[in-house]
């Protein structure tokens, strides 16, 4: 068994020592550095096994701080330390350039009430335009917001319903997105553009 972290145990809880091991079984037979009492009081030994010696390093640490075993006192005491190459090479530097938004566009407060728990995606078209995308269910109250032009609406189709022949008395199709859940049930959804 290699990089093992093992525990002397006495009764159901009682932690008395805990270690760890390269190759356990040579370590449990040499064991004799603690005092004999320890021994005496072991009713079992517990062991863990892990893929690497840092995660056998951390478990140890973990268990000692857990369980605060008797027969650790030295190693409650050390601090662990872990190395960090080249770390004089890395770089610290503050970066500027977000923008911080302070309140919300007074377009969003608007859209709110139409969406269900705030559930509208933002992303900005490559001309700069902000688009807003929203789950089709709201489109009717969606729709009076476009009658007073405070946005515009493009509803987009995935291919497989243009495929159908499906028609819908909609304004414009470009291919967007499409959800397919366990019931092949599609999902739309429209684009909600802010008048500028």
């Amino acid at each position: 068994m290699e990089n093992c972290v093992y525990m002397f145990v006495k009764g159901f809880i009682e932690v008395l020592y805990v270690g760890k091991a390269k190759n356990l079984n040579h370590r449990l037979n040499n064991h004799s550095h603690l005092p004999n009492e320890c021994y005496k009081n072991t009713e079992k030994i517990l062991y863990y096994s892990f893929n690497t010696e840092g995660d056998m390093e951390l478990a140890e640490r973990y268990f000692i701080s857990k369980y605060k075993p008797v027969y650790n006192d030295k190693l409650l005491k050390k601090d662990i330390t872990i190395e960090i190459e080249n770390f004089n090479k890395l770089k610290f530097e503050e970066y500027k350039g977000f923008k911080k938004i302070t309140k919300k566009n007074s377009f969003l407060r608007d859209l709110e009430p139409y969406i269900k728990n705030n559930s509208y995606e933002m992303y900005t078209t490559k001309s700069g335009k902000r688009c807003y995308r929203v789950n089709l269910d709201f489109i009717e109250e969606l729709s009076e917001l476009q009658e007073e032009d405070k946005i515009y609406i493009e509803y987009n189709c995935c291919e497989s319903m243009k495929k159908f022949g499906k028609e819908f008395d909609m304004p414009s199709w470009s291919v967007f997105s499409a959800e397919e859940d366990d019931d092949y049930c599609l999902h739309l959804y429209c684009e909600v553009r802010q008048r500028f």
